[in-house]
């Protein structure tokens, strides 16, 4: 218990001796992977009954091995947690807080210690004669007048007597909820029929993963009520947080009925993965750029790692950052259509070889390739009929001057699998060019490398995680390459010679982020 409580105190309370509440939400938000080990530890330590960040830190820094329990003598209910600044009620409801004789015997001690005994009587009775003398009644409201004055007070500021209004709103909640009067949004039969059966919480909302609004909107019934009813089925709050990337890849998978699961922790477990479909053993990643950032605190082979814990139980892991999710939408859609058999599939024997434009080749690969374009001497594109359905480019090597061609693009147009596709183009090129030896690169964070072998490659190594620069703020990626320190001084608006290229760039409002390294891969004409 002290090394956590050390730990834990270190981790979300502030200099100030406050709570941390933005490390709470990061992790309520599953953006801090670091941290999941200690929440569940903290989790653990409970037996897994209380999850709320908030509540495991307040109890572990204040050596609570239990929720406390209600003050008054006839009850052992659990009191509710508040905040932080607060802790948690010494009642568990009003009527124990009211009815509590210690607290009434307080309440009365106290009046009398700072207005005598009969200070209650007196205050009363000295109302009721002071209300007799001016209105002829003990209570303002029992005099007609004064009704009807505030009535007509009430009508002219809240409309409560215009004519039309009451109708009008009885109508609305006829219309709307089948009731024309009371909470008719929290008094729905069928929802509240459903929502006493505890399995209804387990489907919807753990498995599903709903949020009580979600609920909300679905059952037509108010947020409240839902909450009441949930925290009577005995079941732990989770945490339903879906982001808007995470949303778009739900809606695919929904619209073509692939069944996956959410925020998997089964598999590298304690760490988690956005996606799994356990059918073709893929996952998949949606990465923000500023949560997994160097600022933010990502380790520079996070990514790399859990693409390499995947691969050891043949999973294969594709990384997405969130900009290419929101601007190369449909690119990610094909890529991950065409590892679970959603593309159209064209045969390479039915299609022919073409040497391609400039312009028609870098509009191919701009629309097709997540990468974008890059400058190539030599483009081949392979025709389905008049449809150019995939294209390959080659060049002088941008990297390794000791070989003569580099493979550097293959893409397929979007939607469609092109099965022998990438061997044609290449066997073309071979037939034709003659080369002695090629290299290529295939990036880890998306591709397995397949290709490359059914094309007669042979694996070479695997270069370490490159970083990318971004400005905060905004979302796109820009390479090292742009950002060498020798360019700086020209390039940002502040520069200092004796700082190190990435603390010029941080100088500059600029982060960064790594990817998973790439694959390296050589075909030799002469393989001895």
């Amino acid at each position: 218990m002290n090394e956590l409580k050390k730990e834990v105190m270190s981790v979300f309370i502030t200099r100030n001796n406050t709570l941390n509440k933005r490390i709470i939400q990061l992790l309520l938000l599953n953006k801090r992977p670091d941290l999941m080990d200690l929440y569940n530890s903290m989790i653990g330590l409970y037996g897994g009954a209380i999850t709320d960040p908030s509540q495991l830190v307040y109890m572990i820094v204040h050596d609570m091995h239990s929720v406390p329990v209600c003050l008054n003598d006839g009850c052992n209910k659990e009191c509710q947690y508040q905040r932080w600044s607060l802790g948690f009620k010494k009642y568990c409801c009003n009527k124990c807080s009211t009815s509590d004789p210690k607290r009434i015997d307080k309440i009365t001690q106290t009046k009398a210690e700072r207005y005598g005994k009969e200070y209650t009587e007196a205050i009363l009775s000295k109302t009721k004669q002071t209300n007799m003398d001016r209105y002829g009644c003990e209570f303002p409201l029992q005099n007609e007048v004064i009704r009807t004055k505030a009535n007509s007070n009430q009508g002219e500021l809240f409309g409560f007597q215009r004519k039309g209004i009451r109708e009008k709103s009885q109508q609305q909640l006829l219309t709307r909820y089948g009731k024309k009067s009371g909470n008719a949004k929290s008094n729905n039969e069928n929802a509240i029929i459903q929502m006493k059966n505890v399995e209804f919480f387990k489907l919807e909302y753990i498995d599903n993963k709903k949020s009580f609004n979600t609920l909300s909107k679905e059952l037509n019934i108010s947020r409240g009520v839902i909450i009441n009813h949930f925290d009577h089925s005995g079941l732990a709050r989770q945490h339903n947080y879906i982001s808007n990337p995470q949303q778009q890849l739900i809606k695919l998978f929904n619209d073509v009925q692939q069944p996956y699961t959410l925020n998997d922790r089964t598999i590298l477990h304690p760490k988690e993965l956005d996606f799994y479909l356990p059918e073709f053993k893929l996952a998949i990643e949606m990465n923000g750029l500023w949560w997994h950032s160097d600022n933010y605190g990502w380790p520079k082979n996070g990514h790399l790692y859990k693409t390499m814990e995947c691969n050891k139980q043949e999973i294969h892991l594709l990384h997405f950052w969130e900009f290419e999710i929101n601007n190369k939408w449909s690119i990610v859609k094909s890529i991950i259509n065409n590892h679970i058999g959603k593309n159209t599939t064209i045969y390479a024997r039915k299609c022919i070889v073409k040497q391609l434009d400039s312009n028609i080749c870098r509009d191919f690969i701009y629309n097709n390739h997540i990468q974008g374009n890059v400058g190539s001497s030599i483009k081949l594109g392979l025709y389905y009929g008049e449809l150019l359905v995939a294209v390959m480019t080659f060049g002088k090597p941008r990297y390794n001057k000791q070989f003569e061609y580099e493979l550097i693009r293959f893409c397929t147009l979007i939607g469609y699998n092109v099965v022998g596709g990438a061997s044609k183009l290449f066997l073309h090129f071979i037939r034709g060019y003659n080369p002695v030896n090629i290299i290529s690169y295939s990036d880890k964070r998306l591709f397995s490398g397949k290709m490359y072998t059914k094309m007669g490659f042979s694996y070479s190594h695997t270069s370490a995680p490159n970083y990318f620069y971004f400005k905060e703020g905004q979302y796109e990626l820009h390479s090292r390459m742009k950002f060498q320190k020798h360019k700086l001084n020209t390039i940002l608006p502040i520069y200092k010679e004796e700082l190190s290229e990435w603390e010029n760039m941080k100088l500059n409002k600029y982060n960064r982020v790594w990817d998973c390294g790439t694959d390296v891969w050589i075909w030799s004409n002469n393989p001895d």
